[in-house]
C-alpha cells in the first residue's frame, strides 16, 4: 500500500523518500524485513537439509547443533597434544 501511494500519485520512490513513514511503515523497513528473512531462510534451510533424511548423505539428530560432539574443536583427542617420551630428557 506505501508504495502503491508513491507511484499512484505519480512521485516514485527516490533517494530523499525512501525513509519516509507512511502509516509507520516505510521502504527501508520492507528492505531491512526482506534481508532479515533472506538470512533466515537461508539458515533454516541448511539446518532441514541437515536433518531431514535423503538418498545421499547422513540424517543428523534435530538437536545436533546443541551436541559438542558436532563441532570438532570440542573433541577431547584433538585437543591434546601428544608428547614424545624420546624427547623429553
Amino acid at each position: 500500500m506505501v508504495f502503491a501511494n508513491y507511484e499512484g500519485t505519480g512521485v516514485g520512490l527516490t533517494a530523499s523518500t525512501v525513509a519516509v513513514l507512511y502509516e509507520n511503515y516505510s521502504f527501508n523497513t520492507a528492505l531491512a524485513m526482506l534481508l532479515f528473512d533472506f538470512f533466515f531462510f537461508f539458515l533454516l534451510g541448511l539446518y532441514m537439509d541437515k536433518v531431514i533424511p535423503s538418498d545421499f548423505g547422513q540424517r543428523h539428530n534435530p538437536c545436533f547443533l546443541c551436541m559438542p560432539s558436532y563441532y570438532k574443536c570440542c573433541r577431547g583427542s584433538n585437543r591434546r597434544a601428544q608428547v614424545d617420551p624420546d624427547l623429553i630428557e
